[in-house]
């Protein structure tokens, strides 16, 4: 059994500088790779936004069992979406200890 442990959430906004016609384009242009980026590389992109002392912790820590990264995202509109990043570990005691140190309040192990 895996238990998923959420480190940090992400919620990305451009209603409120979309007022015209032009900008509500180019907000949603913009919008849309924020959105599909993340998944031609979701490894990297985990990693990329990890905190060094985080990143140290997974390489140092006395992990019993194997982890994985990745992330989940929700299109909430045009202009909005929430993605939340996590790391899922094979042993319950590895997710506890990630989620007492890095964990949102969210998180479920």
């Amino acid at each position: 059994m895996a238990h998923k442990v959420v480190f940090e959430i992400e919620t990305h906004d451009d209603t409120d500088i979309a007022l015209s016609p032009g900008m509500y384009g180019a907000c949603k242009g913009s919008m849309d790779h924020r959105f599909h980026w993340p998944a031609a590389c979701p490894d990297q992109y985990v990693l990329g936004s990890m905190r060094g002392s985080m990143l140290e912790w997974l390489a140092t820590s006395p992990l019993k069992g194997k982890s994985r990264m990745g992330f989940d995202q929700q299109r909430e509109g045009d202009l909005r979406f929430t993605r939340s990043l996590w790391v899922e570990f094979d042993e319950l005691s590895d997710a506890l200890l990630f989620r007492l140190t890095w964990g949102c309040e969210t998180s479920e192990p």
